[in-house]
């Protein structure tokens, strides 16, 4: 496994920038236009999950880094309910849709993979924390 350096080294983060891109882009024009809160709903979430990955990654404890990797858990689930509301609706096209659906799907994955990835840790700290506390 190699060890990130910097929060753009993340394939979460890169995922999420990807995915943030996509959403802009098919969101300027289409059928989806004619619902601007959506439009506004959806970009708000995916323009969320990179900057949530980029401060935990950079808070360096374990503690603070899942907390803001389960945030941007929060947008990409956001993200991934409204593509389902963007389906129902026809706002995209079936290749648009596949598209962004399958970078969403990916994000995710990523994300729970890391943050999986530091729950050892986070459980490590615990009974450090808790010993603290009763001292």
């Amino acid at each position: 496994m190699v060890t990130a350096r910097r929060f753009e080294d993340l394939d979460a983060w890169q995922l999420s920038i990807e995915l943030d891109e996509l959403v802009c882009s098919i969101t300027e024009a289409g059928k989806c236009r004619d619902d601007p809160e959506f439009c506004d709903q959806i970009r708000r979430a995916s323009q969320n999950a990179p900057p949530l990955i980029a401060e935990g990654f950079v808070r360096f404890t374990p503690d603070e880094f899942v907390r803001y990797l389960r945030m941007a858990r929060g947008e990409l689930a956001e993200v991934q309910s409204r593509l389902h509301h963007a389906r129902t609706k026809e706002f995209f096209t079936d290749e648009q849709w596949q598209a962004v659906w399958t970078l969403a799907g990916r994000a995710m994955g990523a994300t729970t993979s890391l943050l999986k990835s530091k729950l050892p840790l986070l459980r490590k700290q615990l009974p450090k924390a808790r010993h603290r506390r009763r001292s």
